[in-house]
């Protein structure tokens, strides 16, 4: 039973990040717009292509799991996001600055 909860509270906690994403987009589509001098009508193509991106990704993933199981590709996905968000923070430092001032400029205390 306690099985069974768990994962409903994955899937619920899964839908709420894919509704979160689609209202990112959303919120940044007038600027998206302004940046790629898209028409009004045409803003819904980045709309669009996003649903297809993403919808293409979560077969892929489906196809993934059943292919190699669940558990390996639930630890592959931890660590691509966890090397990526390691990359992006890694590049957004600056290297001449000592690793204190470094850490400092990571937390927005500078």
């Amino acid at each position: 039973m306690e099985r069974e909860r768990l994962r409903l509270a994955l899937l619920a906690v899964t839908q709420l990040i894919v509704a979160l994403d689609y209202n990112i987009v959303y919120v940044a589509l007038p600027d998206i717009g302004d940046a790629l001098d898209f028409s009004p009508r045409s803003v819904q193509w980045v709309v669009s292509a996003y649903a297809v991106g993403l919808g293409g990704l979560l077969l892929f993933g489906g196809r993934a799991v059943d292919r190699l199981g669940p558990r390996r590709m639930f630890m592959t996905g931890l660590a691509l996001s966890a090397s990526r968000r390691w990359r992006v923070a890694w590049l957004l430092v600056p290297r001449h600055s000592s690793p204190p001032a470094r850490f400092r400029g990571r937390v927005g205390l500078c």
